[in-house]
């Protein structure tokens, strides 16, 4: 595992086609040719974190695992064997991450069930802190990259943010939480809405240090 310095969450690093190309957590940048039907980007900061995400994305099918139902649902707590909260030595024990770069402090790996090589688990000195959706992933609610936002405030009552400020005239574009006041502590859901569609769904640990 390669070390990178302090700062901003390391970012794993691929080649392809002659060119080094780096997905991190706190900017990810999906480019506008090359990755199916990619179109230029949406990009939004909130608390120190930017994103910037593709309108239209190509959804490739993940294939079936009979054996493994939580394969394909990310929450309360994880997604599969991959739990929120655990050590980088646990999570890696899993197979499911691969290529992680980071220190001690703050970094991220790939996720390997997802086969567009897109998904990025971030990790800081808290251990797992994020798990992204992916495909048809949904959450225990059925929730999934591109529901309405009305289904999503359906599912979560807690759900607070620019997106679902009625009065604050970015109803449904932004960044949004929900899951915050579930049973399930220490955990919470970050959607990205744009048009009132959700076009990036993270699990997060409440206070990921990173």
């Amino acid at each position: 595992m390669r070390r990178a310095g302090r700062g901003c969450p390391a970012e794993p690093v691929r080649e392809s086609g002659g060119r080094r190309t780096a997905v991190g957590l706190r900017h990810a940048v999906v480019p506008a040719a090359g990755l199916g039907r990619h179109r230029q980007g949406v990009r939004f900061a909130e608390v120190g974190a930017e994103f910037s995400f593709g309108e239209g994305e190509a959804v490739r099918p993940t294939e079936d695992r009979p054996g493994d139902r939580t394969a394909n649902v990310l929450g309360p707590t994880g997604i599969g064997k991959l739990q929120i909260g655990m050590t980088t030595q646990e999570a890696e024990a899993t197979g499911m991450v691969e290529a992680g770069e980071g220190d001690d402090d703050c970094g991220s790996w790939y996720l390997k069930p997802d086969v567009n090589g897109d998904a990025v688990v971030g990790w800081s000195s808290r251990g797992l802190v994020s798990i992204p959706a992916y495909d048809r992933i949904v959450t225990p609610e059925g929730i999934r990259i591109g529901s309405s936002l009305d289904q999503v405030e359906a599912a979560y009552d807690d759900l607070t943010g620019v997106a679902a400020d009625k009065d604050g005239g970015s109803w449904g574009d932004g960044p949004a939480l929900g899951g915050q006041e579930d049973e399930h502590a220490g955990v919470h859901y970050r959607f990205l809405f744009v048009n009132g569609a959700v076009v990036k769904l993270i699990l997060e640990h409440d206070q990921p240090r990173c």
